[in-house]
């Protein structure tokens, strides 16, 4: 799929103020990320392929409903979301996406091999999901994926073809400013709208 890279991180927790304070010092107008000690330190592209090995070049990673053929987000967001009674909005689970990454079991419990093209894709999706909504480009509420992400779900068994480091560049500093505001009026968002992990 192209994400080989990020088998070599190893972390297991980051604070969440590193992360709030990571957040803070972004400047997403003018892209680049402000120190301690006040020095800029530009960021592009180009450092997301540094980082992580992800593909920087290739077809842009679908945005909007528009960018797929029609019906397609519709039809994802029916496969993967579920319906909050409360605002009537979708919201996509990672942890439904977790559990199939399991593995299908057999009735013993064991874990089986993926029988066909059908389960390798799903199992790929939901792959995406969980590094989408965990990992690469992570919304302000930790525990669901936004929705705005389906379209790099609808391209995942084609992966290796689209530009990933435009596309988790641009989400990263579009979702600055969303984290920047929640911690200035709440003090506190649940998730930070984009990679922390590249920041470090």
């Amino acid at each position: 799929m192209g994400f080989g890279g990020l088998l070599e991180l190893k972390i297991s927790k980051l604070p969440r103020q590193l992360c709030y304070w990571l957040m803070t010092r972004l400047d997403r107008v003018n892209s680049y990320l402000v120190g301690g000690d006040g020095h800029v330190l530009p960021i592009t592209p180009g450092h997301w392929e540094d980082v992580f090995g992800l593909r920087n070049s290739g077809l842009p990673v679908p945005e909007k409903d528009s960018d797929l053929p029609a019906g397609k987000a519709l039809a994802y967001a029916v496969k993967y979301g579920e319906k909050n009674p409360a605002n009537n909005k979708t919201t996509v689970l990672i942890s439904n996406a977790t559990r199939v990454l399991l593995g299908p079991l057999d009735k013993l419990g064991n874990l089986v091999s993926l029988a066909n093209q059908r389960q390798r894709t799903e199992f790929m999706e939901n792959f995406m999901i969980v590094l989408m909504g965990q990992i690469l480009c992570p919304s302000t509420d930790g525990a669901n994926m936004s929705t705005k992400l389906l379209g790099a779900v609808c391209v995942a068994k084609d992966a290796n073809q689209y530009n990933w480091c435009e596309f988790c560049h641009k989400w990263l500093l579009d979702y600055a400013i969303t984290c920047q505001r929640k911690l200035e009026v709440q003090g506190y968002a649940a998730g930070t709208g984009g990679c922390v992990l590249f920041l470090l």
